[in-house]
């Protein structure tokens, strides 16, 4: 919680810094940055000050807050027992640890996701109005805290059509007008996905196309799977009268629907898109609405075990399993992202760089591909890092990758500013594209130019470029 923010935490932050109404103009300026969790990390930046702790409050509470809906949920379709074997699952899985400390709108969707599907749940076995009116509210919130989750709605509709057909306490047109009334609240976000449609492919671009190897990690996170394979193997040793699966609750039909849907859909839309569309968004934060449904799944399994200390030592293992994996790998402080933009500017400062210093800055943003001036002001989202941690210097935009455009713009900065100053520093997020360090590296070690690392941070570096040779 009080580690350095990462890239996209930095936006957040640049989104909020200026107030709340600056906080709407910029939401609108920058697709990736959505009204509704604007405002929301606004009114907390407003609250609670600039700090790191308090922009990852709110996705903090809406973890919690979604992980004890899951529990109501899991006690409802099965017993307590599975609710808190569900609670051991959910807390253990990395994606949610990082999700729950990152101040980004993924926890908050996901509790509109896991709210959206206990209110249907509730509403097909009574027929309440409330629950109703909860479910709509819910199912239209989602995708105004993000686009991706929206694979849930067919899990919505699959759930409704099977529980009618079983004879749920609604009638079919409540059904249609519960949809009726989604589509009505969601579709003030056509027009920005219409507006943003000819940018969207190429910004979403900087992922690689999945492989089948990744879409069957995404189905059982390795570290999860390794505390299920341990746990049984310890249960098999020390409780040799355990047994699978007899101990479990039935779960009907329609359930089985519902979890197994809510499992696969959202990994198998993202996968299948990133495979054969321009689209390349096969990340796991991006199909976050999953992981809940795993965690019922996995849970289901487990309950079914006896006796029941087996059922102990499984969960017990999955714990133990995610501990060491990620969490004691790294003090309290570091960012699970590894980017550690905090340490790289309070060395850079510390080198002694100077205001005329020429900075060479390159984030990393994948829309900083659609920009045709890389000439931009202080204030700009392209800095956003530097919006929070600020360094001095003169800040020179860097390309996002080096094409025939970005190399004629290179040779007009380095002939300009970069070589008559003697010295400047290239500040970079540590990513896929490796290919401007050795642009820059080859131009200027032919110019008698030394260069030397400033400090130490995870994911980002600092290069000092210098004419001569350095003490």
């Amino acid at each position: 919680m009080t580690a350095s923010f990462w890239l996209d935490e930095t936006l957040t932050y640049w989104s909020v810094c200026k107030g709340m109404g600056a906080s709407f103009s910029r939401s609108q300026f920058w697709p990736g940055q959505n009204l509704p969790y604007t405002l929301v990390a606004a009114a907390s930046f407003r609250l609670a000050g600039p700090s790191e702790i308090a922009l990852r409050l709110p996705s903090l509470l809406a973890a919690l807050l979604a992980a004890g809906l899951l529990f109501r949920l899991a006690e409802q379709l099965c017993d307590r027992e599975t609710g808190l074997i569900a609670l051991v699952v959910f807390a253990s899985l990395q994606e949610m640890s990082m999700s729950a400390a990152n101040a980004r709108q993924y926890s908050i969707g996901l509790l509109m996701v896991v709210s959206s599907v206990l209110q249907l749940v509730r509403w097909m076995n009574t027929g309440r109005r409330r629950n109703l009116a909860g479910f709509v509210t819910c199912a239209a919130a989602i995708l105004y805290f993000h686009y991706f989750f929206a694979p849930i709605y067919l899990v919505h509709a699959l759930y409704a059509f099977c529980r009618k057909r079983a004879g749920a306490l609604v009638r079919w047109a409540e059904i249609y007008v519960a949809a009726a009334c989604v589509l009505v609240l969601i579709a003030p976000l056509l027009w920005n996905a219409i507006r943003v449609k000819h940018s969207a492919a190429e910004s979403l671009s900087f992922l690689a196309t999945p492989h089948l190897e990744d879409l069957f990690v995404s189905l059982l996170p390795p570290v999860l799977g390794a505390g299920i394979f341990l746990g049984l193997l310890l249960g098999l040793l020390i409780a040799r009268d355990w047994s699978a699966p007899e101990g479990g609750p039935n779960l009907s039909s329609e359930t089985l629907v519902l979890l197994l849907s809510w499992f696969l859909v959202p990994i198998a839309t993202l996968f299948f898109v990133s495979r054969l569309t321009p689209y390349k968004i096969f990340l796991g934060r991006y199909y976050l609405p999953a992981f809940p449904a795993i965690a019922l799944l996995v849970a289901y399994g487990i309950r079914s075990l006896v006796p029941p200390k087996v059922r102990v030592w499984v969960s017990g293992c999955i714990v133990v399993a995610a501990i060491a994996s990620f969490g004691s790998r790294h003090p309290l402080t570091v960012n699970p992202h590894a980017e550690d933009w905090r340490a790289a500017a309070v060395a850079i400062r510390a080198a002694g760089v100077t205001e005329n210093t020429p900075i060479l800055f390159r984030a990393g943003l994948a829309e900083t591909k659609l920009n045709s001036n890389l000439e931009v002001d202080h204030d700009s989202p392209y800095l956003a890092p530097l919006s929070k941690y600020p360094v001095p210097g003169r800040i020179i935009l860097a390309p996002y990758h080096l094409d025939h455009n970005a190399i004629r713009y290179l040779d007009d900065v380095s002939s300009r500013i970069l070589e008559p100053s003697g010295q400047f520093v290239f500040m970079t997020r540590d990513d896929d594209d490796k290919s401007l360090k050795p642009w820059l590296l080859g131009r200027f070690s032919d110019k008698g130019f030394v260069v030397s690392k400033i400090g130490r941070a995870d994911g980002v570096s600092a290069m000092w470029f210098r004419r001569g040779p350095v003490d």
